[in-house]
C-alpha cells in the first residue's frame, strides 16, 4: 500500500513540472478560493463566508471555461445560520501579452464571470435560483504551474417566489493549479 501511495506521489509531482504553459490552449486550471463576503441592509449586517472550487479548461490562450461550486455559510445577528449552495458554469480572462510563456514570478490580471444554479436554507426554510457574479483579480505566480489569487467580484442571488435578491460584495483569496498543457508542448 505504502509503494503504490509513493509511486503515485511521484507521478502526481512529475507531471506537474511537465506544466510550463500556464495560459495556453489546452491547459487545464485546477483549484479554489476561500471567499467573504458582506451586505448591510435594514439595519443588519451579514457577513459569509464560501469554499468555492474551480476548474477550468482554456480553449484559447489567456481564456478560460469550467464550472464552479459556493459552499458556504452566512450568519447576521437577527438571523439564524443561513447554509449556501451554488454551483454553475464560469468564464475567465487573463489581460496581457499572448506570449503566454513561463510566467513563474509574474502576475496577470484577470476578470470572472459566473452563472448558476443556487440555494438557501435558514431554520428549515428553503429557498433556491439564481445566482451570477463578475469580478477583477490577480494572479500571481510562485511557480510556472501555480498562482496564488486575490479577487473582488459582485455576487447578485435572484431568488425566485419573488423574494428580496441577495447583493454582495465577496472578497476572496486562493490557490489554483495549471496543468497538463497540449502534448506537443509537454514533449518540450
Amino acid at each position: 500500500m505504502k509503494k503504490n501511495t509513493k509511486l503515485f506521489l511521484v507521478a502526481f509531482f512529475s507531471g506537474l513540472g511537465m506544466a510550463n504553459a500556464q495560459l495556453e490552449k489546452g491547459t487545464a486550471m485546477w483549484g479554489g478560493n476561500l471567499i467573504g463576503g458582506y451586505v448591510q441592509t435594514d439595519n443588519a449586517g451579514e457577513l459569509s463566508i464560501f469554499l468555492s472550487p474551480k476548474m477550468a479548461y482554456f480553449i484559447r490562450n489567456g481564456l478560460a471555461v469550467g464550472a464552479y461550486a459556493n459552499l458556504g455559510m452566512a450568519r447576521s445577528y437577527q438571523v439564524a445560520i443561513e447554509w449556501t449552495y451554488q454551483g454553475g458554469i464560469l468564464g475567465r480572462y487573463y489581460f496581457g501579452s499572448s506570449n503566454v510563456g513561463n510566467l513563474s514570478g509574474n502576475g496577470r490580471l484577470f476578470v470572472e464571470g459566473t452563472v448558476g444554479y443556487g440555494g438557501t436554507t435558514i431554520a428549515e426554510i428553503t429557498s433556491s435560483g439564481v445566482n451570477a457574479g463578475i469580478g477583477p483579480g490577480f494572479a500571481y505566480f510562485i511557480r510556472e504551474y501555480a498562482a496564488i489569487e486575490g479577487i473582488i467580484k459582485y455576487d447578485a442571488f435572484f431568488r425566485s417566489n419573488n423574494e428580496t435578491a441577495i447583493n454582495e460584495i465577496r472578497f476572496g483569496l486562493g490557490f489554483q493549479l495549471y496543468l497538463f498543457p497540449r502534448r506537443e508542448k509537454r514533449m518540450r
